[in-house]
């Protein structure tokens, strides 16, 4: 696939980083390539701005030194001359719901964007496609560019991660807004920490959206 269309703004969702053998906190190789990714396509005039999206996972939270948006925002800027002013950060976010939601409200929807690109690893593409249908519903018209992952990923968890995500957003009408955060008890997060695969149903633990 090659990025031929013109929108209103790419999105970059974050992953948590880990630290390397001298405790220095570092991205997975597929965040840098869709970061490349998302430069190329601003250097080439396909898009108007780039947003990155993410603050930190759960389980990384207390030890993470930066947020992941703003980490983003400094290799786009330091490593491929992007300007600060052609770069949205989206750092209140610690799930991909949350990375979607957050998105929208606070960026898409005040500046208008509504042809939106998300660049992401391959192997995230089947899920985030559910995700943007439910979240940002029909009112936006969004591709999906799936970068090729080096890394092997856990796709026990990322089925996991699509049952549990499926059934808690069963009751969500495409594109309201309202309903995420009354629906806050059952967060992402909490579904895919507390659950094991092939259990039945959900755990409700509260965690504010």
């Amino acid at each position: 696939m090659k990025i031929t269309d013109n929108y209103d703004a790419v999105v970059v969702l974050g992953k948590e980083p880990k630290p390397d053998r001298n405790g220095e906190w570092k991205f997975e190789s597929q965040i840098l390539d869709c970061l490349e990714t998302a430069a190329t396509t601003l250097r080439a005039g396909k898009v108007k701005k780039i947003i990155v999206s993410g603050h930190s996972a759960p389980s990384v939270t207390a030890t993470q030194p930066w947020a992941e948006a703003d980490e983003m925002a400094r290799i786009l800027r330091d490593e491929h001359g992007v300007a600060d002013a052609d770069i949205l950060r989206e750092d209140k976010s610690h799930d991909t719901i949350e990375n979607l939601f957050f998105t929208k409200t606070r960026f898409c929807e005040p500046n208008n964007f509504r042809k939106i690109l998300f660049i992401v690893a391959d192997w995230r593409v089947m899920r985030l496609y559910y995700l943007v249908a439910k979240i940002f519903g029909a009112d936006y018209d969004v591709d999906i560019y799936g970068v090729a992952s080096e890394e092997d990923p856990k796709i026990q968890n990322e089925i996991r991660a699509f049952m549990y995500t499926t059934a808690w957003l069963s009751d969500l009408t495409p594109g309201d807004d309202a309903w995420l955060p009354e629906n806050s008890a059952q967060t992402f997060s909490d579904l895919c920490t507390r659950q094991e695969l092939g259990e039945p149903i959900l755990v409700k633990v509260r965690q504010p959206f």
